[in-house]
């Protein structure tokens, strides 16, 4: 039986530009029927982080961040055209009469709103995220959500766990 955890995890990086250390909290989802496993996952996403979060200085996104962010951009134009597919063949079979494709073409048709909705959105995702990246020493000076998650990753993983 495969098993789900979700965690809070700090994720430390360099700005590649200007140099300047910063962390952000991401959310990491692990999925796996393996629980030995579960450890080298959350090592592999500590190191290559979670999120597209630009340095809070110079607001540059990192190239490995940038390599993520492109291929997630990848994954959702496959997933619109698989679904705008889906949604074709379904009209194919409208056209010869079979009454009871209503339900999977509704499906079809919110499956491709819901990818054309994060295509659209996509770009955007560096600049929604922009005040999540945390100067260590200077976490007064963060975005609130940014404090509220480090908040909320320190009070069970960081210095303040108990």
């Amino acid at each position: 039986m495969a098993s789900t955890v979700k965690r809070l995890l700090r994720c430390d990086t360099t700005c590649e530009k200007c140099g300047t250390d910063y962390f952000y909290i991401g959310e990491a989802e692990i999925k796996d029927s393996d629980p030995t496993k579960y450890f080298e996952k959350l090592e592999k996403l500590t190191v290559e982080g979670t999120d597209v979060v630009p340095c809070p200085s110079c607001h540059k996104i990192n190239k490995a961040m940038w390599k993520r962010w492109i291929g997630d951009g990848f994954s959702m134009l496959i997933a619109a055209a698989i679904s705008a597919g889906g949604l074709v063949l379904v009209m194919n079979l409208f056209d010869e009469g079979v009454v009871l494709m209503w339900g999977l073409g509704l499906a079809c048709l919110g499956w491709f709103a819901m990818t054309l909705i994060g295509l659209l959105a996509w770009p955007f995702v560096p600049l929604m995220n922009r005040g999540a990246g945390i100067i260590p020493g200077r976490e007064d000076e963060a975005k609130d959500d940014a404090k509220i998650k480090y908040m909320a990753w320190n009070s069970v993983w960081g210095e303040g766990a108990s």
